[in-house]
């Protein structure tokens, strides 16, 4: 989960772009039922659910990032569940 809140605040700061963000996060998707569970892929699918509202609501850069901002913030005080992954690389 640690990587994915990475990912998520450096495409949130601007240090990537959503390209860059969406290719990583489609090989993390991708693979998300078998390989994580709990508050990992919980938020795997929160990130899903909040890209396909902004694209079919055509949101505005800055809703799409306060929406993964304020997400973010609730998975930082998410612990990682005892036996979950920890690792999230594609």
């Amino acid at each position: 989960m640690d990587e994915l809140i990475s990912k998520l605040e450096a495409y949130i700061s601007g240090a990537i772009g959503r390209d860059e963000f969406s290719v990583w996060f489609y090989g993390v998707s991708r693979k998300a039922e078998v390989n994580y569970s709990g508050a990992s892929l919980d938020l795997i699918h929160e990130v899903e659910g909040i890209f396909a509202e902004a694209s079919s609501g055509d949101w505005s850069h800055e809703g799409l990032v306060e929406e993964l901002q304020s997400m973010v913030m609730r998975y930082r005080l998410v612990p990682l569940e005892v036996g979950a992954s920890k690792h999230l690389s594609v």
